[in-house]
């Protein structure tokens, strides 16, 4: 089985490859902290949008959710995505002349805006089922006394010589 199936024909995979993709956006957006450009959060939108769309589709799940998806807030983003709004932009060097331009709506919402939308989705996901599942822990390992002599011993054979 490879890195991108699982024995649930794919369910898992989606949510889990959406997710790192919202991470990588997610880092974007730090990288450009204070001053995000519109690109930016436009890019953090598509991935928060792909994610949630990913997880909506498990909404219904054996009533996972701790409050109903609908109240969740989340899909705004569909809205922030699919609607534009007026900016108005300084046409001449001297800023006296403007003229309003029109963008998408997700590049002029507030960073902690899509921040908090992140963080609800992520939430969901790990209501949902969908957290990283740590299976092992790290085997922890004592140096004794005779592992010192055997490296010092090699040391001296192959440092020393």
């Amino acid at each position: 089985m490879s890195d991108y199936e699982d024995d649930d024909g794919g369910r898992k995979t989606v949510v889990h490859y959406r997710r790192e993709t919202l991470f990588n956006a997610l880092d974007a957006l730090d990288e450009n902290k204070p001053d995000v450009p519109g690109d930016v959060k436009h890019q953090v939108g598509v991935a928060l949008n792909s994610f949630r769309r990913a997880l909506r589709q498990h909404r219904d799940e054996e009533d996972a959710l701790e409050d109903p998806w609908e109240e969740r807030g989340v899909d705004v983003l569909e809205q922030w995505m699919n609607s534009e709004v007026g900016v108005e932009i300084s046409i001449n060097r001297r800023g006296s002349a403007h003229k309003e331009e029109r963008v998408l709506a997700i590049k002029q919402v507030p960073v902690r805006q899509l921040e908090a939308v992140a963080q609800e989705l992520l939430d969901i996901a790990k209501e949902l089922g969908f957290s990283e599942h740590i299976d092992e822990s790290t085997h922890r390992t004592e140096i004794t006394q005779e592992d010192i002599k055997e490296v010092e011993k090699w040391r001296k054979q192959n440092l020393d010589a």
